[in-house]
């Protein structure tokens, strides 16, 4: 019996780390008139920069924050790309002390914008040659 019960159990944690590496793996798009891999849905939520730096840190393999002339590529390639909202997006890259570079993706503009404020955290990584 004891061991029914723990074959039971390992088959559950096996099944339910599966489903787990599953929802949290994201496809992704090469562009590469960027020379970026994007992935192809924005990181859950909004967040402040400071947190979507950590989060991009934590991801590993490779994923950062764009840059800011990057981040215009994939607002230029949006409707290729897919999935973006009408909101601020997360650049990798400071304005002076305070301030970090977005970009609206309903108009294009870029301007500094305080990392204490909430946007999206679209991830890219470069591609490998």
């Amino acid at each position: 019996m004891k061991k029914i019960i723990i074959l039971s159990l390992l088959l559950y944690c096996q099944s339910f780390a599966m489903a787990q590496n599953k929802s949290t793996a994201s496809a992704s798009i090469k562009l590469s008139d960027c020379n970026l891999e994007v992935r192809s849905i924005d990181e859950p939520g909004s967040m402040n920069w400071y947190d979507a730096k950590a989060k991009c840190e934590s991801m590993g393999d490779g994923w950062r924050m764009p840059t800011k002339l990057e981040l215009d590529c994939l607002y230029k390639n949006k409707d290729k790309i897919g999935g973006f909202n009408r909101d601020y997006y997360w650049s990798g890259e400071r304005v002076g002390d305070w301030n970090v570079w977005v970009q609206a993706f309903n108009n294009g503009r870029q301007f500094g914008y305080s990392g204490s404020n909430s946007a999206k955290l679209r991830v890219v990584r470069s591609i490998k040659k």
